[in-house]
């Protein structure tokens, strides 16, 4: 199950880049703007640019969030599943996978986010 989401995340992730990014040549396919795939000979921003540092640091660590989450939810699903009705254990675990929602959450917003500003550049 946890692979599965991976593979999905990383999936979404490529499409939504190139969805997002109007300035892709795709070697061997129709190019989606003429001008993109001309070498204008300047190598871009290291930081902030398409292979950027922080851009990929970015990245992975949004992943890593996504990752832990989708495992905090399992194992507080798990916890709440074998709590016995005590009302401390299953309010724990409702505040757990609150959290990790939102870790979700913000994990997907934040590849959003850097997809949305790397194809404004």
């Amino acid at each position: 199950m946890i692979l599965s989401l991976v593979i999905t995340l990383l999936y979404v992730n490529s499409v939504g880049a190139i969805g997002l990014n109007k300035n892709v040549c795709l070697p061997g396919r129709a190019v989606l703007n003429s001008a993109a795939c001309e070498d204008s000979g300047s190598p871009g921003n290291p930081l902030f640019g398409a292979d950027g540092i922080i851009t990929n640091g970015v990245q992975i660590l949004s992943i890593l969030v996504g990752i832990a989450a989708v495992v905090v939810l399992i194992i507080s699903g798990i916890r709440m599943i074998t709590s016995g009705g005590d009302a401390n254990s299953v309010a724990a675990s409702r505040q757990a996978i609150f959290y990790a929602i939102i870790g979700l959450v913000v994990a997907v917003l934040s590849q959003a986010i850097i997809n949305y500003v790397v194809g404004q550049a």
